[in-house]
């Protein structure tokens, strides 16, 4: 087989798969870029259209049943029917607003605790006291990780006071102004400063 440069290859026996290269001017690739766009926006339509009229037919059809069950109905059963359906939907209203009102809530709780508000979606509870059980799991997680966050940064670190290398020894004023994580992480050092102490 013989390539553009003049050499020749054996076959492989593996068709390879061949890449057309054109080349475009600016205002033909806007073009084919525009034709594609406008093909896949008919297509989502198309799409779309079908769904709507599917689910249209779907509430028709279910309408229809429903009307037909009311006219079997007496007047009091319809009456009965009518208010049942009303009494569900003021439940489901009556849902999100405690949804709504818990969510508010939460976020200033979080607020107050010094937590992020955006928490509050994954910290909601089915009641208010689910939901402040929640903020106190979340504040106890979060304080235990910032404290073995500074934990790990503080670990093997000595700290550094003005004028000393790492071979001096501390005095009995200097350890005593230290913090007790300074003491506990320069343990060797004072304890060796303290085998020279009066």
């Amino acid at each position: 087989m013989a390539t553009t440069d003049g050499a020749v290859t054996e076959p492989t026996g593996v068709e390879e798969e061949t890449v057309e290269k054109i080349e475009l001017t600016a205002e033909e690739f806007e073009e084919k870029l525009q034709k594609e766009a406008d093909r896949r926006v008919t297509q989502a339509e198309k799409k779309w259209k079908a769904d709507y009229k599917t689910e249209l037919s779907r509430a028709v059809a279910e309408a229809k049943k429903e009307a037909e069950e009311k006219a079997k109905l007496s007047e009091e059963e319809r009456y009965k029917l009518e208010r049942e359906k009303e009494k569900e939907i003021l439940e489901k209203e009556r849902a999100e607003f405690m949804r709504e009102k818990l969510l508010l809530e939460t976020e200033r709780n979080l607020a107050q605790e010094q937590l992020p508000p955006e928490f509050a979606n994954f910290l909601i509870g089915r009641d208010t006291d689910e939901t402040a059980e929640n903020i106190v799991k979340l504040k106890g997680f979060f304080e235990q990780k910032v404290q073995e966050s500074v934990d790990e940064r503080l670990k093997g670190k000595s700290p550094k006071i003005a004028g000393q290398t790492p071979t001096t020894r501390y005095t009995r004023e200097q350890v005593e102004k230290m913090t007790q994580a300074e003491v506990n992480a320069n343990l060797a050092t004072i304890e060796e400063s303290m085998k020279s102490w009066d």
